[in-house]
């Protein structure tokens, strides 16, 4: 496992490689960036948290999306089987799925990256502090920041 690093440094040192392993939260827009963008989120996210992560989702992301228009539900099914091909680890739970997020990121503070365009999401975890905020640029490839919660 590479390192994974801070502007200020390294937040993983040789010793704890190996012991931290990244999580990366895949937000409900997020699960969509395959189908509009072509955009390949789980080895382009992989590649900028420094190696092999595990990626969780919300399952009430898949409710968010599939209560959409029959395409949408389509492209749910294909993205949900493509997180099963990922060995994604899928949590249930009740209530927005941004809070949801909030509230794991908050938990796993410094060994999370959470993927999403939400812009409002994106203010909520940089307030968190410590989390590795993964979205696209030019609707074309994925790009990262560290949000060390100022």
């Amino acid at each position: 496992m590479s390192r994974v690093r801070i502007p200020s440094g390294p937040l993983v040192t040789s010793k704890q490689q190996g012991k931290i392993k990244m999580k990366i939260v895949l937000d409900s827009n997020a699960l969509l960036m395959p189908f509009d963008w072509g955009i390949d989120i789980f080895r382009q996210a992989e590649k900028l948290v420094g190696g092999s992560a595990e990626f969780v989702v919300f399952a009430q992301s898949g409710n968010e999306l599939s209560s959409k228009s029959k395409k949408q539900q389509l492209r749910v099914s294909a993205i949900m089987a493509a997180l099963k091909n990922e060995a994604a680890e899928i949590i249930p739970g009740e209530g927005k799925v941004d809070d949801m997020i909030v509230e794991y990121a908050t938990k796993h503070r410094g060994k999370v990256a959470v993927v999403t365009e939400d812009r409002k999401l994106m203010k909520r975890l940089k307030q968190v502090g410590l989390v590795q905020l993964i979205y696209s640029r030019d609707k074309s490839h994925l790009v990262t920041a560290w949000r060390s919660g100022e």
